[in-house]
């Protein structure tokens, strides 16, 4: 019985841990006039997303294979007049795409599809 239990606490941990590396939700405290990412993957590759502004690379995080995820971009990322363009490195892959510049305010949320052929992918400001 000690055997079960133990493997219960196991399982019961993993399950609560995991949500510590999850990306913020949207509705997390003070996120409603922060500005979010959406990623949608349609790729066969996981995809390592960045954000460059002014020609520096700040990695947002991982987007697996076939799914999607969102990301609250932090405040120093967005506004003002910067360049910021989107960049997708898919893993395992020499093929990356960059955005053309977008300009993204607080409250607004960035839309990037990646594609199988990421030549083909699109992005959108809301």
């Amino acid at each position: 019985m000690s055997v079960k239990m133990h493997l219960l606490g196991v399982t019961l941990a993993a399950v609560l841990g995991s949500g510590a590396c999850a990306p913020l939700p949207q509705s997390a405290a003070g996120s409603e006039r922060r500005a979010t990412l959406l990623v949608e993957n349609n790729n066969w590759a996981d995809m390592n997303v960045y954000l460059v502004r002014d020609g520096m690379k700040t990695r947002v995080g991982n987007v697996p294979s076939l799914s999607r995820s969102v990301f609250v971009l932090s405040d120093a990322m967005v506004g003002g007049a910067a360049e910021l363009r989107l960049l997708a490195d898919p893993i395992g892959s020499s093929q990356v795409f960059v955005s053309q510049p977008i300009h993204v305010q607080p409250g607004q949320q960035v839309r990037f599809r990646l594609e199988n052929n990421v030549n083909l992918s699109s992005y959108s400001v809301f």
